[in-house]
């Protein structure tokens, strides 16, 4: 266990350093060039004004950067009341046009007219050539590990440039400090501590819905201290499994991510075959927290889940964090919102809004 985290740390020391290297741009003109996290060269105006992200979570990055202003549309969903905590800590949202199908429509984001699109490795349309055709540079990002989503950060403030390269190197600092003291924390915890973790996907609204190895989550519960349950079984996302799968993993904790979290709760700790699980016995069954986004997902709160994590985990080892106060420090320092006290108990209790689920 110790060379794990020794490996980790080793790694993220190194990262910061890898990022700038990757993101390196060169001016041509009135137009430069960018790598994308792919290694793709793309050409792309000099000033960026008006930029397009094609998937939910990826919106909150150029909105950790203060860049709200730079999104020509969002998808519907950011002005529903499913993402009520996203309004409140970024009422610039409030203005900023929104489709219910921006992402799976090429001529809804084309009448918007952004300079750049941003599409991801995970859900691209780059491989389906949803893009072919048009004359917008599109970025690929990506998100498979904590490693790639620091690298992607620092790639979409260098599309940004400026003041949103600065910042993106300041939210790296936070998000690379923050796993650095949840690393070495751990560096002591015998492997006999570490619990095997199951991750309740709510997006189906279904308990039998997971993740395998070689996702992100699986990346922030390995920090934590934590092993993902279903990693030997499975690979990748979008996994269904049989209710008697769940039973013979018999996870020691159940963590539920996502906008369903309060259907998929109630139907784990309700349904009567389930109810066998040792987690669900022992009451070890938790919501994640959500603010602008899950936390667990690949938005910029992930920043946040890894320690969220870690204390949930090993709560003795990190008696002396406040989690409340870091999710405030980071909401008011990235989007100069001042979240209230009572606001920040909900969103880590995984309610949707201030009087929601």
């Amino acid at each position: 266990m110790k060379s794990i985290f020794a490996i980790i740390l080793t790694f993220l020391t190194l990262f910061p350093l890898l990022a700038c290297e990757q993101s390196k741009n060169h001016d041509i003109g009135d137009t430069r060039e960018v790598v994308d996290i792919q290694g793709r060269t793309v050409v792309i105006p000099e000033a960026v004004d008006r930029i397009f992200v094609d998937w939910p979570s990826g919106v909150t990055l150029p909105l950790t950067l203060g860049a709200a202003d730079k999104l020509v549309v969002i998808q519907g969903q950011f002005h529903t009341e499913m993402h009520a905590w996203a309004r409140i800590i970024v009422p610039e949202l409030e203005h900023i046009p929104s489709e219910n199908a921006p992402d799976s429509n090429i001529e809804v984001v084309l009448k918007y007219q952004p300079q750049v699109i941003f599409t991801n490795t995970v859900t691209t349309h780059i491989d389906d050539d949803w893009y072919t055709g048009i004359d917008i540079p599109v970025v690929t990002i990506g998100f498979d590990c904590i490693e790639a989503f620091v690298q992607s950060m620092a790639i979409v403030g260098d599309v940004l440039g400026g003041q949103y390269k600065e910042a993106a190197e300041r939210f790296n600092k936070f998000f690379y400090d923050n796993v650095t003291f949840v690393t070495e924390r751990l560096m002591s915890l015998d492997v006999s501590d570490i619990m095997n973790i199951y991750y309740a996907d709510s997006r189906r609204s279904n308990a039998l819905y997971t993740i395998g190895a070689g996702e992100i989550q699986e990346n922030w519960i390995n920090i934590a201290g934590g092993k993902l349950a279903t990693a030997e079984h499975f690979m990748g996302r979008n996994v269904d499994i049989t209710a008697e799968k769940f039973l013979s993993i018999d996870p020691d904790i159940i963590l539920v991510g996502g906008q369903n979290q309060a259907i998929t709760y109630d139907l784990i700790v309700s349904d009567p075959i389930l109810k066998e699980l040792t987690a669900v016995r022992d009451g070890q069954v938790f919501r994640i927290p959500q603010g602008i986004f899950p936390w667990c997902r690949t938005s910029t709160e992930i920043s946040l889940q890894v320690i969220w994590t870690a204390k949930l985990l090993h709560p003795d080892l990190f008696e002396d964090v406040d989690i409340a106060q870091i999710a405030q420090g980071f909401y008011r320092d990235f989007f100069g919102t001042d979240v209230p006290d009572e606001y920040i108990a909900k969103i880590l209790e995984g309610r949707l809004s201030p009087s929601g689920d």
